[in-house]
Formats: C-alpha cells, sequence, structure tokens
C-alpha cells in the first residue's frame, strides 16, 4: 500500500514539474516586458536630460528634477536660486547602474546623476551643491530637528567620484 502511495506522489510531482515551466514563463515574459519599458522611459530621459543641459535653462533641468522632494527638505523654490552646472558640452558618457549615470563635461571631467522613479517617471535628485564636503556623523543623543542649511545655488549633477 505505501509503496502504490510513494508510485502517486512520484507521479503527481512529475507531472507538477512538467507544468511548471509553462506558469513561469508569463511572469518572465512580464518582468522582461517591464525591463524594457523602464529602459526605454530612460532612454527617452538621458535624451532629455543632454538637450536640457545643452540649452543650460533652468526650467528645462529643474523640470527633469524632483522638486517635490527638494521642497519636503524645506529647501527654497528652485527659482529663487540660480542653476549651476559645469562647463559644457555635458554628455551621457556610462550607465553606473539603473540608477546613477555618468557624464562628461567639457572639461573632461566626470559627473553622477542620481534618478529616481518617482509614479513611473524618471527624476533626478537636487542637490545645494556639486560637490559635497565630508559629513561628520551625528552623535546618537542629538535627536533634535536641524535647521536646514542655507544653499546658495542647486545642480542635479555631482562631482564624481565624490570627495573623501
Amino acid at each position: 500500500m505505501m509503496f502504490l502511495s510513494m508510485i502517486r506522489l512520484a507521479l503527481l510531482g512529475a507531472c507538477l514539474a512538467g507544468f511548471a515551466p509553462l506558469a513561469a514563463e508569463p511572469v518572465a515574459s512580464q518582468t522582461a516586458g517591464a525591463e524594457a519599458e523602464a529602459s526605454v522611459r530612460r532612454e527617452a530621459f538621458l535624451k532629455r536630460a543632454e538637450a536640457a543641459f545643452a540649452t543650460r535653462d533652468a526650467k528645462s533641468v529643474a523640470a527633469m528634477a524632483d522638486v517635490e522632494a527638494w521642497r519636503a527638505a524645506g529647501y527654497p523654490e528652485l527659482s529663487t536660486l540660480p542653476m549651476s552646472l559645469p562647463p559644457g558640452p555635458i554628455v551621457f558618457e556610462k550607465e553606473l547602474s539603473p540608477s546613477e549615470e555618468i557624464f562628461r563635461d567639457g572639461g573632461d571631467r566626470r559627473w553622477r546623476l542620481l534618478l529616481r522613479d518617482v509614479k513611473g517617471e524618471y527624476l533626478t535628485v537636487v542637490r545645494p551643491e556639486p560637490c559635497p564636503r565630508g559629513v561628520a556623523r551625528a552623535r546618537q543623543y542629538e535627536r533634535g530637528e536641524r535647521p536646514t542649511p542655507k544653499v546658495q545655488t542647486w545642480t542635479v549633477l555631482e562631482c564624481w567620484p565624490l570627495p573623501k
């Protein structure tokens, strides 16, 4: 009796194993389709970024930026500050990761553009300065709110590699 039960289990397992690839294929093709769509959106965004950098128009660059996150951090409106960009032409060089792109300026210096996917749209991270200084960590007991630092300019490009 027990032998027959084991045979039935083995046959059932073999049947299920035969159907498993059929069930997995649609998931894989959906993932591949989503990746292809994201790649197309990213490429279109990078072309838009290069065009905005070429015009050096602050409104065009701000249109690609995650302005809501900038405002939520307590920073002033972008329109009240001058935009800072490296010398042109600024051209795409390579992808560091799906959310990090490297551009090169007219002086042969590298700059990183950090992307965020916000509600299905790529936006850039806005920074108060192109080359941040090293930051000391706050002590554990200092938990109060800190005032937002005064900013003089804004940019979406960060010097790369970061200074130590």
